[in-house]
């Protein structure tokens, strides 16, 4: 049976208020049972509860199984919604390049309906073969910690301003459906879940198997668990004693912070670099290692990781947005212009949320723009270091930029720095 608490557990995850929420479906038994849970738990609000169905077109009945999923989700209370995603029928990434058209797709339709609260029906036996995985395959603590109930924005850009929540971590696939059946809930189960041919699956059969697989498991997790708790919180006092974040898109670690245990460094710059850079992912350990040493060593030259420069200054440490990487350097090509909306906010470069009252408005780096600064404005950019100074986002016309944010102040122009927001994604609680 479903625990007593998961109703309560529901609730409070979907909080107090009219906003709407959405769940991540599919039709299968676990969003199945997620979704009806959690239109019952908020029966009686007047408050839309979406279902967001996901059709891959990976292949061919896709459209049907996702019609028969909206009608299912309709009969049950909630608003469902089809998203296709277009693409050129990849052949290679295929699961991870779904994944994240998926999560890009439900992203952009949550800010188009105000929705700032995704359900997604992760069960037991999804966490149990996540940190089983893992455990094979050595990975560190901070994997062994598995599939957390609360992350905000865990892709980025796509889920910016969007928390991930996942009440059914402790509710068992069976259960789930045992729920289903006493409902009278029809739902579907790919049969790719019976293949043993995936690695996933595989390892479901091995907890079946041993049954001391699980309590084993279940230790590594919660050890783990508790340690990235910890981390957070140490991470978070360092933070807050030793990193200047700038609203220019950088930040400063003061000599006091870079002279601290190397390990406790490594694991701030970690975090820091992705937010930094506007990347996905984070930098390699061994190589951010390798930097920490070297800079500790007296060595003063620039460094470039992750998408950011790392440079040495005043013995303490600056971390600034790769040029490079913004203006194109040998086979990788600038960054594209963006088109912005009249009074619609979107995010550049992973970096910055731009937003304009003006038609005809893009976006470009300031070392992009063919207009210079004039000698007024010059002098304003020196608050700005040099090497980030040419990484900075303008609002253009043509190639001429008409506003430099950060420097001429205007209601018509906004501009804001995204490292404090994904670093509070990255340090949200579990």
């Amino acid at each position: 049976m479903l625990s007593d608490e998961l109703k309560h557990h529901l609730k409070q995850l979907a909080g107090e208020g009219n906003d709407p929420l959405a769940v991540a479906f599919s039709g299968g038994g676990d969003s199945t049972a997620l979704l009806h849970l959690l239109i019952d738990a908020e029966k009686g609000q007047a408050r839309d509860v979406y279902a967001f169905i996901v059709d891959h077109k990976l292949r061919r009945g896709s459209g049907v199984e996702a019609k028969l999923a909206a009608d299912r989700a309709k009969e049950m209370g909630a608003r469902p919604l089809i998203l296709k995603w277009i693409h050129d029928n990849p052949t290679t990434g295929v699961q991870e390049k779904a994944r994240i058209a998926r999560y890009g797709l439900m992203g952009e339709s949550c800010r188009r309906f105000g929705i700032t609260k995704l359900f997604v029906g992760h069960n037991r036996g999804d966490q149990l073969e996540t940190v089983l995985m893992r455990h094979r395959k050595n990975s560190g603590w901070r994997g062994l910690a598995g599939i957390q109930t609360h992350t905000r924005a865990p892709i980025w850009p796509q889920l910016r301003g969007i928390s991930v929540l996942r009440p059914l971590l402790n509710e068992s696939r069976e259960d789930l459906r045992t729920y289903n059946q006493q409902k009278g809930l029809d739902y579907i189960d790919d049969p790719m879940n019976e293949h043993l041919g995936h690695e996933r699956i595989r390892t479901r059969q091995d907890l079946k198997d041993d049954a001391s697989l699980i309590d084993t498991t279940i230790d590594i997790q919660q050890q783990a668990q508790d340690k990235l708790v910890a981390e957070n919180d140490r991470i978070r006092e360092f933070l807050t004693a030793h990193v200047d974040i700038y609203g220019w898109g950088g930040a400063w670690l003061t000599p006091e912070g870079l002279a601290q245990d190397q390990e406790e460094t490594l694991d701030v710059l970690r975090l820091l670099i992705p937010c930094i850079s506007g990347s996905s992912g984070f930098p390699p350990r061994d190589r951010l290692h390798q930097h920490i040493r070297s800079l500790k060593a007296g060595f003063t030259a620039g460094m470039t990781l992750g998408g950011a420069r790392l440079l040495s200054r005043e013995k303490g440490l600056l971390i600034v947005r790769d040029a490079g990487m913004v203006l194109g350097r040998h086979q990788k090509p600038p960054l594209d212009p963006l088109k912005l909306k009249p009074n619609e906010p979107a995010v550049w470069d992973g970096r910055f949320q731009l937003e304009t009252t003006q038609p005809d408005i893009t976006v470009r780096a300031l070392g992009a723009c063919e207009h210079r600064p004039d000698k007024d404005t010059k002098k304003a950019l020196k608050a700005i270091p040099l090497s980030a100074r040419k990484t900075i986002p303008v609002f253009c016309v043509g190639d001429e930029h008409v506003n430099i944010p950060f420097i001429d102040k205007s209601p018509d122009f906004q501009a804001q720095s995204l490292i404090s927001e994904r670093l509070n994604g990255f340090l949200s609680p579990k």
